[in-house]
């Protein structure tokens, strides 16, 4: 009896590893901001744990750059958004064309560097680096054009802390920026 459950219980394994494997997605797109629109790339590898759920993260940069007049002179602002987000994503299916959703949990990194050019030939350079933790949900489509290779399209909606408040009445409540990556991209299945 003992021997017969061991050899089901290593069916049943063998089974659920070999629907199991790595992936890795590469995405270009867009991120709009509350108060920007970024452009950049993103990487998201993932595993599976079974036919429809992966676990994994992402990250990329999305960048902007931005020239501003000011009274005394011109601020030249280069900008980069660096998103470390855990990623649990569920897929709906299994054939060609495959939706999926998930949620990610991880944080924001913001860097900018700022040139501020005077009407008088004065210049003046900063440089600035914040982290913020972030939540967010996503949802998109893969379609496969082998069992290995597929497209993916990919958006969201990260909610990122940014350290912020606003009044709500007397009380002083958290405000989040959103920002919204639309990306469309080529992932491989090892």
């Amino acid at each position: 009896m003992k021997t017969l459950l061991g050899i089901g219980v290593l069916l049943v394994l063998g089974q659920s590893l070999a629907a199991q494997g790595f992936e890795i997605n590469l995405g270009a797109g867009i991120a709009l901001s509350d108060e920007d629109d970024w452009g950049g790339v993103l990487v998201w590898p993932q595993y599976r744990v079974s036919d429809h759920f992966s676990v994994g993260f992402y990250t990329g940069v999305f960048v902007e750059s931005e020239v501003e007049a000011q009274p005394n002179g011109e601020l030249e602002a280069d900008l980069s958004i660096v998103p470390l987000m855990a990623t649990a994503t569920y897929h709906f299916g299994s054939g060609k064309l495959v939706p999926f959703a998930g949620i990610s949990l991880g944080v924001y990194n913001y860097n900018g560097d700022y040139v501020f050019r005077g009407t008088q030939g004065g210049r003046i350079e900063a440089t600035e680096t914040e982290s913020y933790g972030a939540f967010g949900v996503h949802l998109g489509l893969n379609y496969a054009l082998s069992d290995r290779w597929y497209l993916h399209l990919r958006t969201g909606l990260d909610s990122v802390n940014d350290g912020d408040e606003v009044f709500v009445g007397d009380d002083e409540v958290p405000e989040n920026d959103a920002v919204i990556p639309f990306l469309i991209g080529v992932g491989v299945r090892f």
